[in-house]
Formats: structure tokens, C-alpha cells, sequence
């Protein structure tokens, strides 16, 4: 089978004809999506005997994404003009969705499912303007009728309590009188009728049901039966019949002469024919009425085979689509098992063969998400290529300062356990290179897998991984450095010291590469190996370019961004000062001034790099400052606002960002009172640290 449907994926529009053909018929199952489904979950199973048939799957569902992929760039020809308009396909699977969802609630709670369908106007009454409420009770009750009829996927044992219900008798005799019992014997016309929904229990839900059949059915003339009162008996002795003759605890079956002297003097005080009894009897006997939900083994294909003649003669002919236009929907119905089988696959390939399709798959992927405008795609890729790159975790060994640094081919390379670790895995390689190739030219379509991303980016950071023009910091006095990412560990506690940004760095590392007082440790061949092989990889991924784009990003994606790098910030400052400060015990009365002294958090170069990252971002987007600088300056504010708790690098780091967005604020009007807000936070830094940023503040 999987063989078979190999071959029929190799037709580009294999799949759009069987979702049009398929699933946007209401008598149709979803074929499309139980497929979908199926390939995906084979593809998630793992199984190492069923690997051929997983690869089989794999192929198809790469095949589904490729081919869609490729109409989206492919000019296609006009839809024919017999077919049914695109919007009208389209309309009917919106249909067929309320109709399943009706259903469903239904089978929960029947008055609820009615009361769904008149809500969304699918029961088809459609009764004349001028029509009179007993007219309009009498149209409602046909479209309810008929909705029970003729939808799939009911639980027909509730239809039938449903339709039995005193209170429902108009819905009863809509739906009876839905068939053509016109020269139908009455054997067989009880057969049509209890296939239908099941017989309930209650003898008073069994007699409204007869009595309305025997109604219905004297209204066609048939012949042998007198009055209405015999079909009604008769209909009777055909249910005790089939019970009798095909019930496995019924030991003494009824004989032809007991049913004939059941029915003896009912047809209007006479007998019916012989002839007339004993075809009904052998019809009974030879097969049985099976109630809806009772179908097994031959009798069950029976009626399955039988619901789909009825079902093909509804449908509408067959469909061939040679277009995109329903590619958007198909795609936002199974996007997510496609990505997740996807990512499955990716993570467990056995050769690079499969790799290189499913790397393929993952860039059709991103195509159609941009294509189709549908960011929460872009998002779910992001986030499983990110989880695979091992980049994003949180890293469970210790971040030391003193990394060795090796000369390789002129160029200083800085050897870490993250650098050797992702050196290692090819895995971890091939999904960064892929991540960030989707990433770039596409950070727009970002929204909230923001989150993985600036991980990875502070990772790379705090690992000397990241380009150079990545860590650099300017400030008012024309200088530009790099990010330091340690402090020099000082033989005794000092106290702060003014002068700036000059002295301020004087306690710092002037380069990410630098070494601390710390012995280093030598790295072995083995570790800088890998540790090039991880340079090479990042230096594949263009972070650079990447860089660019978001420091242009438009507003929605630049507002998620923000909001990201804010929080992550946040975590690693504010955070942290409250819960130091809730750590700590107050001093004694008696503790001398030194004691007394706040201790502020070990500086943390991550920090800083978001900071300059956030307001870089601000900086390269002047048109949107005024929703930008609420986002900003909740965190600088914060961080001002107890200055004392922070690094002097960060604190200044902060300062000069601060007056840097004050410069871009001061075009924008709505802006100006904040002005004074910042400047009033600005004023009201301790004395120590206004000394410490002086030279900024002046400059």
C-alpha cells in the first residue's frame, strides 16, 4: 500500500485532488488528513523493524511539502469552468466542519448539537418569508430530520431516542416520511427504516416509532394490508421476528405456523395471504435487520457496502486540481503533524541521503509559512530546530572565564566544553546551519519562539563563539570596545572607584578573549579540533547578516523581540537583586559602615550584551521609538533604580543607553514628558555613581 501511494505521490497534484475530492465532501471521510495523520505517527513510532516502511513515509510526506513548495512559485492554469467555484469548495468544507462539530456535540447532548446547528444556520429549514409559526415548527422539524438522516458519524442509538421523545413527534414523522416506501415490500421497508438508528429500548418509544410507520407506509397503498392498525401489528411481529429467529439466547425458534398464527384475523379481521407471510418470514429468517453499531463480519461489510452505493450516488464527479488556491488550507490543517514528523526525523536519520531531504523539508516548510502569512509556523520550526541545535538549553556545566586560547592559522580561538561539546555532535551542526539559514531573510515572520533564539545568541556570546562585530559597545566619548566577559578578581575588597567608562573597564577584561589571574587550562589537539569544527560551523550560519536584519526588524516582529531580550534581561538582573535581597538578613545595629555596604551581584557580561542589543534594536528603529521606548526603559528604569546592586560597567552601560534613546526621543513629541522622567532617573542616582558615569553624562 505505501508502495502504491509512493507512486501516486510522484503526481504533484496528488494530494490537493484527494483533500478537494475528499474532504471537502460532506458524504466523504477527511482522506487527507487521516493520511496526514498516519504518515506522520508512522514516522514518530519508532520501530526498527518498520524502518523501510518509516522511510516509505517520510518520502511521502517530503513529497506533500516539496510539491506544495514548488506551486506556490508556479504560474497554473485557469480553473475549468465546470468544475464548482473555488470558493464554493471551499464554503462547503466550512460546512462539513460545523456539520462534524455538530455531530459531535450531538453525541454528547442532542438538544446542544441542534441547538449548535440552527445557531450556525445548518439545519435547512429555509420556509417562506410569510409563513405562520405552525408552518415554521413544521419546516424546522425537516431540517432536523434530515440532518439526522443524512449526516455521517451520529450516534444512531441516540437518534433514536431522540426521534422517539414525545416532545418530538413533528421531527418523528419528518423523518419517516424522508422515505420512499412506494412497491417497497414491508419487510424490506422495516429494514431500510432500522438501519437508519437503533430501535430503543421502551415500549412507548417502540409504539410512537410503529404507529408513525405504519402511518407512512398505508400511504402508499400497498397491497394485502387493509388498514393502517394492521401495518402497525405487523410491523410489530417483524421486530419480534428478528429478535426470535437470530437472537443467540432464544433456544425454541418460531416456526413459520407460529408467526402466521400470530398475525391471524389483524389485516382488517381477516388473514393476510400465505404467500404474503412467508416471503416476509423468509426474508427475516435468511437476513437479519442489524441495528445501526451491530454490524460485524459479513453481515457488517454488508451494510458498510451498502452506505457507500448511497454515499457515491450524493457525490459530485471527480475533480482534477491543477492549482494552489487550496494549498493555504491544507496546509494550516497539518502543518503541525508535518513538522513534528519532520523534526522526529531529523533527529534519528540513518543516512545523509535522508538528512539532505528532510534539511529540504524543513526549508519548504519555512517557504509556505511565509508564503501563507502564518507566523505560529515560522515559530513551531524555529523552536524545533532551535531544541535540536542543543544551543538554546540550559547549559549543565559551569561557565568558567578562563577558557584557553589557542593561534590557529592566524586567528584566536577560544576553547570551551560548549565549543568542544557541539563540535562534537554533526547533529547539533546540521540543525544550527539549517536554523539559521531559514532564520535568515525571515527574522520578520518570528513571534514567540524569540525565546530560543536569544538563547542561543547569549550562549554563543558568554562561549566566545559570536563574531566579533557582534560584541562591540560605543559610548558619547568616540570609543568603541568589545564586551568584556569577566572580571579581574581583585586581592582585596576596594571600593568603587570614579571616572568613567576608562576607570570602569580598568576592573574589567578589554576583550571577550582575555584571561583572568585564574591558571588556564591547556587545551588538548582533540579539543581544538572540535572546537574548529564548531567555529566553522557558526561561521556558516552568517550570524552577521543575521544580526543586520534584527537590528531592522518591522514592528510586530521588532515588539516580540524586545519583549524577549526584555525578559531575558530582566531574569538575569532584577530578578536576581530581588532575590538576593530576599536572601539576605538586614545588618546588625552594631555592624560597622563596611558591613553595611550593599554588596552588589558579580558582574554578568550577558547582561550587558542584551542591553546593547535591545537598545541597538531601538536605535536602528526611530519610526516605531514610540512604542519601542515603554519596552526599554522598564528595564532601564529598573536597573537605575537601584544601581547600587549592579556592576559599574552595567550600570554605565545602562546610562549611556539610556541618553542614547533620549536623543532619538527628542524628534518625537508624544515623547517629550518621558524625557523629563529620564532625566529625573537620571538625577536621582547615588552620588557614587553619578560620579562613576560622569564623564558619559558630560560628554
Amino acid at each position: 500500500m505505501l508502495e502504491i501511494l509512493g507512486h501516486l505521490s510522484r503526481y504533484p497534484d496528488f494530494m490537493v485532488d484527494v483533500w478537494v475530492n475528499y474532504d471537502c465532501d460532506v458524504n466523504c471521510e477527511d482522506v487527507f488528513e487521516r493520511l496526514i495523520d498516519f504518515l506522520s505517527k508512522s514516522i514518530q513510532y519508532v520501530d526498527p523493524q518498520q524502518r523501510g516502511a518509516q522511510v516509505l513515509c517520510l518520502d511521502l510526506l517530503l513529497s506533500f511539502v516539496s510539491h506544495m513548495a514548488n506551486r506556490v512559485e508556479q504560474e497554473h492554469p485557469p480553473w475549468p469552468e465546470e468544475y464548482p467555484l473555488v470558493s464554493t469548495i471551499l464554503e462547503l468544507k466550512s460546512k462539513k466542519l460545523l456539520l462534524l462539530t455538530g455531530a459531535s456535540r450531538f453525541n454528547k447532548h442532542p438538544k446542544g448539537g441542534i441547538a449548535f446547528l440552527e445557531e450556525h444556520k445548518l439545519i435547512n429549514a429555509n420556509p417562506p418569508p410569510d409563513a405562520s409559526e405552525a408552518e415554521l415548527a413544521t419546516y424546522r422539524a425537516q431540517g432536523i430530520a434530515s440532518f439526522l438522516k443524512n449526516t455521517p458519524r451520529l450516534d444512531k442509538k441516540l437518534v433514536g431516542e431522540f426521534i422517539a421523545k414525545p416532545d418530538n413527534i413533528e421531527i418523528l414523522r419528518a423523518f419517516i416520511g424522508l422515505f420512499d416506501f412506494n412497491e417497497v415490500p414491508i419487510a424490506e421497508a422495516m429494514r431500510e427504516m432500522l438501519e437508519s438508528f437503533r430501535l430503543p429500548g421502551e415500549s412507548q418509544q417502540i409504539e410512537r416509532i410503529t404507529d408513525t410507520f405504519a402511518a407512512k407506509y398505508f400511504s402508499t397503498k400497498p397491497a394485502e394490508i387493509q388498514t393502517q392498525d394492521a401495518v402497525h401489528v405487523l410491523a410489530f411481529a417483524i421486530i419480534m421476528l428478528n429478535t426470535d429467529q437470530h437472537n443467540p439466547q432464544v433456544r425454541k425458534r418460531m416456526t413459520f405456523d407460529d408467526f402466521k398464527r400470530n398475525l391471524r384475523g389483524v389485516n382488517d379481521k381477516s388473514d393476510f395471504s400465505l404467500e404474503f407471510l412467508q416471503a416476509i418470514y423468509d426474508s427475516i429468517k435468511k437476513k437479519e435487520i442489524i441495528m445501526p453499531e451491530e454490524h460485524v463480519g459479513q453481515l457488517g461489510f454488508d451494510y458498510a457496502w451498502k452506505e457507500l452505493l448511497v454515499r457515491s450516488k450524493q457525490t459530485r464527479p471527480l475533480m482534477s486540481c491543477h492549482t494552489s488556491e487550496f494549498d493555504s488550507h491544507m496546509f494550516k490543517l497539518v502543518w503541525r503533524p508535518v513538522v513534528g514528523a519532520i523534526t522526529t526525523a531529523f533527529n534519528a536519520p540513518d543516512d545523509d541521503y535522508i538528512a539532505e531531504k528532510i534539511i529540504a523539508g524543513f526549508r519548504d516548510c519555512a517557504t509556505l509559512a511565509t508564503h501563507f502569512k502564518q507566523p505560529e509556523v515560522f515559530d513551531f520550526i524555529v523552536m524545533s530546530l532551535a531544541h535540536s541545535t542543543g544551543l538554546a538549553d540550559a547549559l549543565n556545566f559551569p561557565r568558567q572565564s578562563n577558557f584557553p586560547i589557542v593561534e590557529v592559522e592566524g586567528q584566536n580561538i577560544t576553547v570551551s566544553a560548549l565549543s568542544v561539546r557541539f563540535g562534537t555532535s554533526v547533529r547539533s551542526q546540521m540543525a544550527t546551519v539549517v536554523l539559521f539559514t531559514i532564520l535568515n531573510g525571515n527574522v520578520n515572520n518570528l513571534r514567540e519562539s524569540w525565546g530560543p533564539v536569544v538563547d542561543i545568541l547569549q550562549n554563543l556570546f558568554l562561549y566566545s563563539l559570536l563574531p566579533g562585530r557582534m560584541l562591540q559597545m560605543a559610548d558619547f566619548l568616540g570609543g568603541v570596545s568589545a564586551i568584556p566577559l569577566s572580571v579581574a578578581k581583585p586581592s582585596e575588597a576596594a571600593p568603587r572607584l570614579d571616572g568613567g567608562l576608562l576607570s570602569a573597564l580598568s576592573s574589567y577584561l578589554l576583550t571577550p578573549y582575555g584571561s583572568s589571574s585564574d591558571t588556564l587550562i591547556e587545551a588538548t589537539p582533540e579539543e581544538i579540533e572540535k572546537t574548529m569544527c564548531a567555529v566553522d560551523c557558526i561561521a556558516a550560519c552568517h550570524l552577521e547578516d543575521l544580526n543586520e536584519q534584527i537590528m531592522g526588524l518591522e514592528a510586530e516582529a521588532l515588539y516580540a523581540a524586545l519583549r524577549t531580550i526584555q525578559d531575558a534581561a530582566n531574569k538575569r538582573t532584577i530578578y536576581k537583586v530581588k532575590q538576593k535581597q530576599n536572601e539576605e538578613l538586614p545588618p546588625a545595629s552594631n555592624a560597622t559602615v563596611r558591613e553595611r555596604t550593599i554588596q552588589p551581584l558579580a558582574y554578568d557580561a550577558a547582561s550587558v550584551f542584551l542591553l546593547e542589543m535591545m537598545v541597538g534594536m531601538a536605535s536602528h528603529a526611530r519610526q516605531y521609538i514610540q512604542d519601542v521606548w515603554p519596552i526599554i526603559f522598564d528595564h532601564i528604569s529598573a536597573i537605575l533604580a537601584q544601581a547600587q546592586w549592579f556592576s559599574i560597567l552595567l550600570v554605565e552601560r545602562t546610562v549611556v543607553g539610556l541618553l542614547k534613546l533620549c536623543q532619538i526621543a527628542a524628534d518625537e513629541p508624544s515623547l517629550h514628558d518621558q524625557l523629563f522622567v529620564a532625566l529625573d532617573t537620571l538625577g536621582g542616582l547615588p552620588n557614587e555613581v553619578q560620579n562613576a558615569v560622569s564623564e558619559q553624562l558630560i560628554a
